[in-house]
């Protein structure tokens, strides 16, 4: 898999969490108001307000741009940081699902954490000249 879909997955997870932590910093409520065709699942406030969305005292979305961007930086750590992006998905799934909300931004950010595991691991094809 080419290098520049990592290098676009890793601008894009970068982008979204940096939104969300100027919105976190700021107090400005997040563009995603609650849906009520789902019942009240989806309500991005509640899950970005909460208590779980900080760890050590920094907001998660904060964590997963960091995350993000390191992800380019080469091979040596891909076994860490493959881990440290597989538990920051579970923290973000579990407080989720304790919140008792999703959060579209939040999924989105997720979905493309996953890619960007995907990408990491994907073998990537070697041209031999002849």
């Amino acid at each position: 898999m080419p290098r520049i879909y990592q290098i676009g997955l890793a601008v894009v997870v970068a982008a979204l969490g940096l939104y969300l932590t100027i919105l976190h910093y700021t107090g400005v409520p997040v563009g995603c108001p609650p849906i009520p065709a789902t019942g009240g699942l989806v309500n991005c406030q509640a899950v970005l307000t909460s208590p779980g969305s900080v760890i050590l005292g920094v907001p998660l979305a904060l964590w997963g741009s960091l995350w993000a961007l390191a992800s380019l930086i080469g091979k040596r750590l891909r076994i860490m940081w493959t881990g440290c992006g597989v538990l920051g998905l579970l923290w973000a799934w579990i407080h989720e699902w304790q919140v008792g909300h999703l959060c579209l931004w939040c999924t989105a950010m997720q979905i493309g954490v996953l890619l960007i595991l995907v990408t990491l691991w994907y073998p990537r094809r070697v041209v031999q000249e002849s």
